[in-house]
Parts: C-alpha cells; structure tokens; sequence
C-alpha cells in the first residue's frame, strides 16, 4: 500500500527506506495502547470500590433499622 501511495516501481526501495521507522512506531503505538488498557483498569477500579462502598453502606443501613424494629 506504501509502495503504491508513494509510486514506488519496486517494494524493495520501499522496505529499505521506511523499515527503519516500523519498529519505532510499532513501539509508541504499543505505549499508546498499553496507556489506554492502564486507564480504563483505573476507572473500571474506581467505579467497582464506589460500588462496593455503596453496597456496603446499604447493608449497614439495613440492619440498624432491622435492629431498631426488633428492640421495640
């Protein structure tokens, strides 16, 4: 596709001269993916705590006003 878009007549010059950037690029596209998963694990982390929080908070509530009702 290169080769083409750039009217190259032989894929050799074509590898030759931009192989040489693949490996760069491969490596920040890997950083940018990696980055992306890292964030999304924080902010999938964060909501299921906040969550649990509530949830918890919820059982606690629960059973204080059970335990009022049996006392009286």
């Amino acid at each position: 596709m290169v080769q083409a878009l750039l009217g190259h007549s032989s894929i050799v010059l074509t590898a030759d001269t931009y192989t040489s950037v693949l490996p760069c690029l491969a490596h920040s596209a890997a950083e940018a993916t990696a980055e992306l998963v890292l964030e999304a694990a924080r902010k999938a982390a964060t909501s299921l705590r906040g969550q649990a929080g509530k949830k918890h908070a919820r059982r606690r509530k629960g059973s204080h006003s059970q335990g009022k009702k049996a006392k009286k």
